[in-house]
């Protein structure tokens, strides 16, 4: 990309933030010395930009050495993105969900049970479970586990299930 253009998307960024205004009447007033493709190409970079949100899984890690730590980092039109903090030895007593979920160990090993049947689980696994199925964790080691929940479900049952 050009780096004109950067600039620009940089400024249109700032007025957006600045006012609510219209990415449309902004790109329209600043943009008259490029051509029609390239507006519209800015324009919608500009839109995803200002749609998109940002988290991290490995800042700010904080252990909890009582129990398990249950942390919202992304409540999107879909889904609810959470960071589970597991100190090696720490459980998850057998629950269930009322929605389908996935669950990723970012960092870690974790034993998953799932219906009375031990899954090993190492950094970078991802599996799926659907919803009223019952199940377990127990981390081996320091584990970083994300879990994305359905829209419908909520954090505050995580939460619970933790404090167990």
């Amino acid at each position: 990309m050009h780096y004109g253009y950067m600039i620009y998307i940089l400024y249109i960024r700032k007025k957006l933030n600045q006012e609510k205004a219209n990415i449309n009447s902004i790109a329209s007033t600043k943009l008259k010395v490029i051509s029609p493709i390239e507006k519209n190409f800015l324009i919608n970079f500009l839109k995803n930009i200002k749609n998109m949100k940002t988290s991290s899984l490995i800042q700010n890690i904080e252990y909890n050495a009582e129990k398990p730590k249950v942390e919202l980092l992304l409540d999107t039109e879909f889904t609810k993105e959470i960071r589970i903090l597991l100190k090696a030895g720490q459980v998850m007593k057998e629950h269930q969900t009322p929605y389908p979920i996935v669950v990723e160990l970012f960092e870690g090993k974790v034993d998953f049970g799932v219906e009375d049947e031990i899954h090993h689980l190492v950094k970078g696994d991802i599996l799926t479970l659907s919803g009223k199925v019952p199940h377990d964790l127990k981390a081996l080691e320091d584990s970083i586990v994300r879990l994305t929940l359905s829209k419908g479900d909520k954090i505050e049952r995580v939460k619970e299930v933790s404090e167990k």
